[in-house]
C-alpha cells in the first residue's frame, strides 16, 4: 500500500475506520507524516498516534449519551 502512494503522490489521504487501519496506526501515521501527505483520521486515536487531525463521531461521547 505505501509503495502504490509513493508511485502515484496523492494529493492527501483520507483513513477511514476499520480494525486492520486501526492496528496499523502507527505505521499509517509515520507513513504519511515521513510523507508530507497531508491526511485526515476517521477517529482521534490517530492524533494519539501523532496526526494532525481527525474527523468522526467522539464514541466515548456516544457512549455516554446512550447510557
Amino acid at each position: 500500500m505505501f509503495a502504490a502512494l509513493n508511485q502515484q503522490r496523492p494529493d492527501g489521504l483520507y483513513v477511514g475506520p476499520g480494525q486492520l487501519m486501526l492496528a496499523n496506526r502507527s505505521r499509517i501515521v509515520g507513513f504519511t507524516l515521513k510523507s508530507h501527505l497531508p491526511s485526515v483520521y476517521s477517529s482521534k486515536e490517530y492524533v494519539d498516534a501523532g496526526a494532525l487531525m481527525s474527523y468522526g463521531a467522539d464514541r466515548a461521547d456516544g457512549y455516554r449519551r446512550v447510557a
